[in-house]
């Protein structure tokens, strides 16, 4: 096993990317379905792509959050229905970015070893600014960021 990630870390002298071999190396009992990993990314993708890589990691933080709070799978959760008004579009295939799709990885694989940070600050929900669901009644507020805001229930 030690001669194999040596070999590999000299084929990828990059700090993150030795950081992440030795991640999968150490764990590779991980149960991170490929799943999992495109239902993340297209929910990350679809409500904040035009926000960068934090908004996309508040959102997948939000789906994760929902998804331990109810014992769920990623997919599961963000096939719920009535979660997300992208759902409506029906389409058969949902497109994304590879940014989208390596942050969602990311963001599993720091879950499944327990190093994930929750920059959502616990938040099971959230929503865009220019609108206001009823549900927001009942909820704390516990980050704005830049279109959107997070909530917690109270």
């Amino acid at each position: 096993m030690r001669k194999r990630a040596s070999c590999l870390i000299r084929l990828f002298k990059k700090p993150i990317t030795i950081a992440l071999l030795s991640l999968f190396s150490v764990h590779s009992h991980a149960t991170i379905h490929k799943q999992d990993v495109k239902c993340l990314a297209i929910a990350m993708h679809k409500e904040a792509r035009g926000e960068g890589r934090e908004g996309m990691l508040l959102v997948g933080n939000v789906v994760m959050n929902r998804a331990n709070k109810r014992k769920k799978s990623v997919c599961a959760v963000i096939f719920e229905r009535g979660q997300f008004a992208w759902m409506k579009e029906k389409k058969e295939r949902y497109n994304v970015s590879k940014a989208s799709l390596d942050l969602s990885r990311w963001l599993l694989v720091q879950e499944e070893v327990g190093k994930r940070v929750d920059t959502a600050k616990g938040a099971t929900f959230f929503h865009n600014k220019h609108v206001r669901p009823m549900w927001v009644r009942r909820m704390q507020l516990v980050k704005r960021y830049k279109g959107h805001l997070f909530y917690k229930e109270k």
